[in-house]
């Protein structure tokens, strides 16, 4: 698949299938449900807490010395702000602070 929402869409459509998508598609689809691991639901503080260990950390690779007024400076910046981790919130993942 392409894209999380292709997966889920797939997902959902294919009997006995499994796939894995980002956390804010969760419940998405209607026809898909997210499994239990060894007990643990896939809940953000079992995401957070590492015990839900189907997870993936989402990393942002720039130039070592980026400069501070940079276009991708700038990105970094909205991102990791209150607006930007209320958009992460909003979206149904897993904000970083």
């Amino acid at each position: 698949m392409t894209s999380n929402g292709d997966m889920v869409s797939k997902v959902g459509s294919t009997p006995a299938s499994i796939g894995y998508c980002g956390f804010g598609y969760i419940g998405k689809d209607a026809r898909t449900a997210a499994i239990t691991v060894n007990g643990v639901e896939p809940r953000e503080e079992s995401v957070v807490d590492e015990s839900y260990t189907i997870s993936r950390k989402l990393n942002i690779v720039t130039p070592k010395d980026l400069d501070k007024e940079s276009f991708e400076q700038k990105i970094i910046d909205f991102l990791l702000s209150e607006e930007g981790q209320a958009i992460v919130v909003e979206e149904k993942f897993i904000a970083i602070r």
